[in-house]
C-alpha cells in the first residue's frame, strides 16, 4: 500500500534493463539484501551483493560504472556505510534505488527511485516480513519483464544445479552424475 506505482515500474525497469546491478543491505537488512540478490540472480545476471568486510567498503565499491543500478537498502537506524555507498553510486553516475521505511530515510535524497516498507510489528525489533515480500515481489515483477530472457536463465540455472547434484533426492533414486549405492 506504501508503494508509488510510477516508482515501482521505474524500479522494475532498472533491475531488468541495467547492464550491472549492485545491491547493498547491512546489519538488519543484510538477510534482505542477499535474498534479493539471489532472486534475481536466477532471472538476469550481472547482479552482485556489496557485502564489505572491516575497513574494505571503499575496495567494494570501486567497479561501479555509470549504466549499473544501485540498490541500498536500511531501515530506522540507519547504516552509515549503507547511505555513504549510495551517495557515492549517485555520484558515479549510477541508476540508485532506495529500499527504506520513510521519507525522512537519509537514503532518500540520493535515489532516483524510492520504494518505502512498512517495519512496524508487534516485536522489540522492526519487522522485516514485509522487507522480504517486497524483494520476493520484485524480482517477479523484473522475471516478467524480461521474459523468454529469464527463462533462458532459469533453464541454465537449473542445469547447473543437477550438474552439481545441489538438491538431495528424497526417493533415494540415484542423483544426476553419482552412481547408486546400496
Amino acid at each position: 500500500a506504501r508503494l508509488d506505482q510510477a516508482q515501482w515500474d521505474e524500479a522494475v525497469e532498472l533491475l531488468a534493463t541495467a547492464r550491472r546491478v549492485h545491491v547493498i543491505g547491512l546489519r538488519k537488512c543484510f538477510t534482505v539484501a542477499y535474498l534479493l540478490c539471489y532472486l534475481l540472480r536466477m532471472v538476469r545476471p550481472g547482479v552482485r551483493q556489496i557485502t564489505p568486510s572491516v575497513g574494505m567498503i571503499a575496495d567494494e565499491l570501486r567497479d561501479l560504472e555509470p549504466g549499473d543500478v544501485f540498490v541500498a537498502m536500511s531501515v530506522h537506524r540507519y547504516t552509515a556505510d549503507t547511505v555513504r555507498a549510495l551517495a557515492e553510486a549517485k555520484t558515479r553516475g549510477l541508476s540508485t534505488i532506495a529500499i527504506t521505511d520513510n521519507p525522512a530515510s537519509p537514503l532518500v535524497p540520493h535515489a532516483d527511485v524510492t520504494c518505502y516498507v512498512e517495519t512496524g510489528g508487534v516485536t522489540v525489533t522492526r519487522s522485516l516480513s514485509a522487507f522480504v515480500s517486497l524483494v520476493q515481489v520484485l524480482a517477479t515483477a523484473v522475471a516478467v519483464r524480461r521474459g523468454t530472457e529469464s527463462r533462458l536463465e532459469l533453464q541454465l540455472d537449473e542445469q547447473l544445479l543437477s550438474t552439481f547434484d545441489v538438491y538431495y533426492d528424497e526417493g533415494g533414486a540415484p542423483v544426476a552424475g553419482r552412481p547408486a549405492t546400496g
